[in-house]
């Protein structure tokens, strides 16, 4: 499990801040052979994946659930990556247009950590089953975080962050890329410290974003440090028409509670919240079904021609 997922234990704080520096410590020297790093096992036959950590494998077992939209293949429309400056950060920005988009008031969404879901897990390919499953195809935007540092600071509920998604990416976006300014159609996605800030934007910027997917969310920010709660947000906050889709792993111990008490705040007034139990942890592979899952729940399906 991430660092970051530490919940309100009363541990450290920087045992929640995915510090790189707690991996650091010098071990005694021990007689023998330099050891190597491990590799991935050559004879697996799922795909390797790179990952922060390095290369790693897939192991599946046979009983293991089936992912309804998950694919390798690539994607048949047209990925383009531009840099483009957020919140005052150049950064890499990358526009993903499916097969059989709209010309015109295209749902679109929003995928933080962009850098994943573009060039480690491609999710093109996952995207274009959208439309032969009759669901409404959505234009995909994935924003890079840049690095470990600046994630935590923007993904951390950023006024800033926030007002440069609302401000400056989606404005941008509707003059580019004609996608829709329905909030009921804008989607904001995101895992981790992601589905924390996705939430957040659905619940302070529901003019803008109608609709938050969290995979595993880390609502136990802020911990010990600086800043509000999702849940008191949630608790002084006005009803309104956002929905929320909230997937976590019952092997993330300390996500669990969390995830289900933002569930329940959002119910208590009057939200659309579905919600999903997996069994599983904190871990890319878990969630790349669960992203597609759930921005079909909240597309819906197309029109039926007449």
């Amino acid at each position: 499990m991430d660092a970051e997922t530490g919940a309100r234990t009363g541990a450290p704080r920087r045992a929640h801040t995915g510090d790189r520096r707690l991996g650091t410590r010098r071990r005694p020297r021990v007689l023998g052979p330099p050891r190597r790093r491990g590799q991935p096992p050559p004879f697996n036959p799922l795909p390797t994946r790179a990952v922060q950590a390095g290369d790693c494998s897939e192991a599946v077992m046979p009983a293991a659930p089936a992912q309804r939209w998950w694919t390798d293949r690539p994607g048949r429309g047209e990925l383009h990556e531009t840099t483009f400056t957020l919140s005052g950060t150049p950064r890499s920005v990358w526009v993903y247009e499916p097969p059989g988009l709209a010309a015109g008031s295209r749902p679109v969404v929003v995928l933080l950590d962009g850098r994943t879901w573009a060039v480690d897990l491609p999710i093109a390919g996952a995207v274009d089953a959208l439309g032969p499953a009759g669901h409404r195809v959505p234009l995909v935007v994935m924003v890079d975080s840049v690095g470990p540092e600046l994630r935590s600071e923007e993904l951390g509920c950023s006024p800033a962050f926030a007002a440069g998604l609302t401000g400056e990416l989606l404005p941008w976006l509707r003059q580019d890329r004609a996608v829709t300014d329905d909030p009921a159609s804008t989607i904001v996605a995101g895992c981790s410290l992601g589905g924390l800030t996705a939430c957040h934007l659905a619940l302070t910027a529901s003019h803008v974003f109608g609709c938050a997917v969290s995979l595993s969310g880390s609502f136990w920010w802020p911990g010990s440090g600086p800043g509000v709660a999702l849940q008191d947000r949630i608790r002084a906050a006005a009803p309104s028409r956002s929905r929320f889709g909230i997937e976590v792993g019952t092997l993330e111990w300390m996500l669990v509670e969390p995830n289900r008490e933002v569930r329940d705040l959002l119910a208590d007034i009057g939200h659309d919240v579905r919600y999903r139990e997996f069994c599983g942890g904190h871990d890319a592979l878990h969630w790349r079904d669960g992203l597609i899952a759930g921005v079909a729940s909240m597309l819906g399906y197309a029109p039926v021609m007449q």
